[in-house]
């Protein structure tokens, strides 16, 4: 979600807007540190990608040698992008800052490894995290997809009044696929390097 915030924050720079992008938790009892008019991006569901997924993955540890692990979980992330009103921000402001969102957008919504890589070296967005302290593995966002996903008018009732009983300017995004593996292996076995058959067929 970092990423999406320096490429939304990019591209108002890019439009001429004087705004930041946040990401924050909307559904805040008292939101006061978010009504000032800027676009605020928030985590609405996670759900795991089965289609793609397999029962497990072989990495190659040292010649003759595999480990092999449980294969990575493949996420969706279903965000919302929204902006509020505030004392020197109106409706209808609020309106067309969630309209330059869509826009960002439209002008590109697939990012492959070397474009993520290249906001790392140009903005304060770092590509890599660890699980614990104890890792030295980084796992990095290797390629994105941000698609609009529509709500029907009962489905967005709802979640505004689960989350804020408010509903402000908003469009929902969803994001794919973000992959996720501990580099731990399950067990380990020996490489097949060659296939012998004698006469018998064995």
């Amino acid at each position: 979600m970092d990423f999406i915030r320096v490429y939304l924050e990019k591209c108002l720079t890019d439009y001429g807007v004087t705004a930041s992008v946040k990401v924050a938790n909307i559904s805040k009892a008292e939101p006061t540190d978010m009504n000032d008019g800027d676009i605020n991006i928030t985590l609405l569901h996670i759900e795991e990608e089965r289609t793609v997924k397999e029962p497990y993955s072989i990495k190659r540890n040292v010649p003759g040698q595999l480990d092999i692990l449980n294969s990575e979980v493949k996420l969706n992330l279903y965000i919302i992008v929204s902006s509020e009103e505030s004392t020197s921000i109106d409706y209808t402001s609020a309106l067309k800052r969630r309209s330059y969102a869509i826009v960002a957008f439209q002008e590109k919504n697939h990012f492959i490894k070397a474009e993520i890589d290249a906001f790392e070296s140009t903005t304060s967005f770092v590509n890599g995290f660890v699980f614990d302290d104890t890792s030295t593995t980084t796992y990095k966002l290797e390629r994105l997809t941000c698609d609009l996903h529509t709500l029907t008018l009962d489905q967005s009732s709802n979640i505004w009044q689960a989350i804020r009983g408010k509903v402000v300017p908003n469009v929902v995004y969803k994001l794919r696929l973000i992959a996720l593996r501990y580099d731990r292996a399950i067990r380990g076995g020996k490489e097949v390097l060659e296939i012998n058959i004698n006469a018998s067929g064995v």
